[in-house]
């Protein structure tokens, strides 16, 4: 624990990290030997002791984001989204960088009259990484999701009728009584539901309408997700 507490306090927001890291490497290299030990025996259980490895996961998670910052360059990248396909509020523009950017997050944003332009650096917390435990031959990885994501048919439905009618089908309910029908049919809540196959289609043929789906996604969270435990093959061990 006191070694991980001493790896933690060498952690650096968007500074380079010092040239002469061969010390943190090995410590590095010590600490996930240990962590991907123990997730490694925590794997041979039942899934009701699997569930119980988080804190296990949460720290093998830390450790190779610093293992990121040691051995990559972190990328940037610089993008512009038009004020009229995002909107005009950096909330927007935000939920804009987590929807087609999920591994990258902001380090400056400007704006002009007709467009956001976002400086973006990759965020080694998110990036796509692993570790090869070479005594115990296995490979440990991490990846993540975005879950939550969601799309506001109703508003789009309201707002481009012709363009939803060719993608979105609906059902409306009514009550039927004795002898008849209730309720106004104008008045009964109606579900709509999107046909993702047929918006992608939509956007395919026309690149205009990927601007006004992104418009009604609500992007969800990043979920970083632990890959399965695998048998290290000859070219992780090379």
């Amino acid at each position: 624990m006191a070694k991980f507490k001493e790896l933690q306090r060498k952690k650096i927001e968007h500074e380079e990290i010092d040239s002469d890291t061969s010390a943190d490497e090995e410590l590095l290299t010590e600490l996930l030997d240990e962590i991907t030990a123990e997730l490694n025996t925590y794997d041979q259980y039942d899934k009701e002791i699997k569930d119980k490895k988080p804190t296990a996961r949460d720290k093998f998670f830390e450790l190779l984001t610093f293992k990121v910052r040691i051995e990559n360059a972190l990328a940037t990248e610089t993008v512009s989204f038009s004020v009229e396909s995002v909107g005009d509020s950096m909330d927007a523009v935000e939920a804009a960088i987590l929807r087609d950017y999920p591994e990258y997050e902001m380090l400056n944003i400007t704006r002009d009259e007709d467009d956001w332009t976002v400086e973006l650096q990759e965020n080694p917390s998110v990036i796509k990484t692993g570790y090869v435990n070479r005594t115990l031959g296995k490979a440990f990885g991490r990846t993540y999701a975005v879950v939550g994501a969601s799309f506001d048919v109703g508003k789009f439905v309201d707002e481009h009728p012709e363009l939803a009618a060719k993608c979105v089908s609906f059902t409306q309910m009514f009550t039927y009584a004795p002898g008849e029908w209730e309720g106004d049919g104008e008045a009964m809540p109606v579900s709509y539901k999107l046909d993702e196959k047929l918006a992608t289609k939509l956007m395919a043929d026309d690149p205009d309408n990927v601007a006004i789906f992104q418009q009604y996604t609500k992007p969800g969270k990043v979920q970083m997700r632990l890959l399965p435990i695998k048998d290290a093959t000859s070219e992780d061990l090379a």
